[in-house]
C-alpha cells in the first residue's frame, strides 16, 4: 500500500468517526440518498439530452421524489396518531382474554386501565419526550441541510485531472474511497427498497384476501418501515398481528406465520 493510499484511508476514517461523534449520521444519509436519485436520473437522462439540460432535469424529479416522500411520511404519521389508538383499543380484550386463558398475569385488566398506564408512563417520561421533540426538530433541519449539500455537490463541476504530486495522489484515492462508500450505499438501500416493496406486494394481497380492517394504514407502514432491515419487518409484523387480534386469534395466528 503506497503512502498516500494510507494517507487517504486515515483521511476518510477521521471522516467518518468524526461523524459518528458529531451524531450526523441523518444528514449523511439523506444526503447519499439525494445524490444517490440525483445521479442516476442524470445518468439516464444525459444520454438524450445536453448535459446541463439533464442536470436540471434530474433536480426536477429529485424534488417531485422528494415531495412524494414528505407526504407519503405525513401521511403515514396522521394514519399513525389515528389508528394505532384504535388498533389498541380494539385488540386489548382479545389481549386480556388470552393472557388470563393461558394465566398470564398482565399490568392491567382493562381498557381504561391500560389508559392510565399509558398515561402514567407518559407523565413519568415527559421530560424525555420533550426532549425527543426538540432533538426531532434539529434532526429535521439536519436532513434538510444534507439534502441542500447533495444538490451543491451535484450541480459543482468536479475537477477530475490530478498532478504528480502527493496531495493529488491523496486527493485521488480519498475520491475512490467516496465513490466506494457512495456505490456500496446505491446497492444497499437499492436493494432494500426493492425488498420492502415485494415485502409490501405480498403483505397487501394477504390483508385484502383475509379481510384486514386498517389497509389503508397497514400497507403504507409496511413499506415505510420495512426499508429499515431486520427491525422494520419486526414493527410492520407486530402492527399486522396486533390487528389481526381485533378479528381472532387464529387470524393473528396465520398472520404470525405469514
Amino acid at each position: 500500500m503506497t503512502r498516500s493510499q494510507k494517507v487517504s484511508y486515515g483521511l476518510f476514517g477521521g471522516v467518518i468517526v468524526g461523524i459518528v461523534a458529531m451524531h450526523l449520521g441523518g444528514p449523511l444519509l439523506a444526503g447519499l440518498f439525494s445524490y444517490m436519485i440525483l445521479d442516476y436520473a442524470n445518468q439516464k437522462l444525459s444520454r438524450r439530452m445536453a448535459k446541463t439540460l439533464s442536470r436540471w432535469f434530474s433536480l426536477l424529479i429529485f424534488l417531485v421524489i422528494a415531495t412524494g416522500v414528505v407526504w407519503l411520511l405525513v401521511y403515514f404519521l396522521r394514519q399513525t396518531i389515528s389508528t394505532i389508538p384504535q388498533i389498541v383499543t380494539d385488540a386489548t380484550p382479545a389481549v386480556i382474554e388470552i393472557a388470563q386463558r393461558h394465566n398470564v398475569s398482565l399490568p392491567f385488566d382493562s381498557i381504561q386501565e391500560l389508559r392510565e398506564v399509558i398515561i402514567g408512563a407518559i407523565k413519568g417520561h415527559a421530560g424525555e419526550i420533550t426532549k425527543v421533540s426538540g432533538l426531532l426538530s434539529k434532526r429535521i433541519f439536519h436532513i434538510l441541510a444534507g439534502m441542500f449539500v447533495a444538490v451543491l455537490c451535484f450541480f459543482a463541476d468536479r475537477d477530475e485531472s490530478y498532478q504528480a504530486n502527493l496531495f493529488d495522489a491523496i486527493r485521488k484515492d480519498f475520491n475512490r474511497r467516496a465513490r466506494g462508500l457512495m456505490e456500496g450505499f446505491e446497492k444497499v438501500i437499492g436493494a432494500q427498497v426493492i425488498i420492502s416493496l415485494i415485502n409490501t406486494t405480498a403483505t397487501a394481497i394477504f390483508l385484502v384476501v383475509t379481510g384486514f380492517p386498517y389497509i389503508h394504514f397497514l400497507v403504507p407502514a409496511t413499506f415505510i418501515v420495512g426499508i429499515l432491515p431486520i427491525i422494520g419487518n419486526l414493527i410492520s409484523n407486530t402492527f399486522i398481528v396486533a390487528t389481526a387480534l381485533t378479528i381472532s386469534p387464529k387470524l393473528a395466528l396465520a398472520a404470525l406465520v405469514f
